[in-house]
Order: structure tokens, then sequence, then C-alpha cells
């Protein structure tokens, strides 16, 4: 059984998935710290616990041998339903949009504030 067309867009899962992971973070910030250096800590998060999923998700299906576009699809599109879920309830998401909202960027001198 072959998916023609619709597999190649599993690519834009990770993707998805390591947006969403950002935004959670962005939002699990401390109310405190409204300024960009929530964005400084919130990025590399995001790239550390992504690049873990990668990792983590290669090495299981290795260990059966389905690495395969699916099955690397599967896992992507299960963690972005957790993600989204705990984000959802957590209410992090309100969190994140209200940073991005309130943060304003001076595109001449690169200062965020």
């Amino acid at each position: 059984m072959y998916f023609t067309g619709t597999i190649d867009m599993l690519v834009a899962i990770p993707i998805l998935t390591f947006f969403i992971l950002f935004l959670y973070l962005l939002g699990q910030q401390s109310n405190e710290a409204l300024d960009h250096s929530v964005w400084r800590s919130a990025f590399p998060q995001a790239c550390l616990y992504w690049g873990g999923l990668i990792a983590l998700f290669s090495e299981l299906l290795s260990i059966v041998d389905g690495i395969s576009r699916l099955w690397l699809g599967v896992l992507w599109g299960l963690a972005l339903g957790v993600l989204l879920s705990v984000g959802w309830y957590k209410g992090t998401f309100h969190e994140a949009w209200v940073r991005i909202k309130t943060c304003r960027g001076d595109r001449l001198t690169g200062r965020i504030g």
C-alpha cells in the first residue's frame, strides 16, 4: 500500500511541531520577564527539545527497522497532537500570543522592546 503525493506533505509536520514547541515554551516563561530575554531562552530550548525528539524518534524506529516516511509522520503527528493538547489545556498559547503581540522590534537597530 503506497501513498503517493500526500506522503510528501508529512515533511511539514516536524516544522510545525517546532513552531508549536517554541510557542509552548514562550508561553511557559515567567510573567515578570516581558522583555526580549524570553525569546532568547525559548528559542534555544525549542531547538534542544526538537533535536531530542529527532534522536528519540529515529532511535525508536531503528530498533524495529521501521524508519520510513509514514512512521516518522505518525510519530511527529503524535508529538504535535500532544503539544497542542497540553498547550491548549495549560493556556500557554494564549500567553505566547500576548507576548508576540506586545513585542515590537525596531527593524533598523534590531532592538526589541
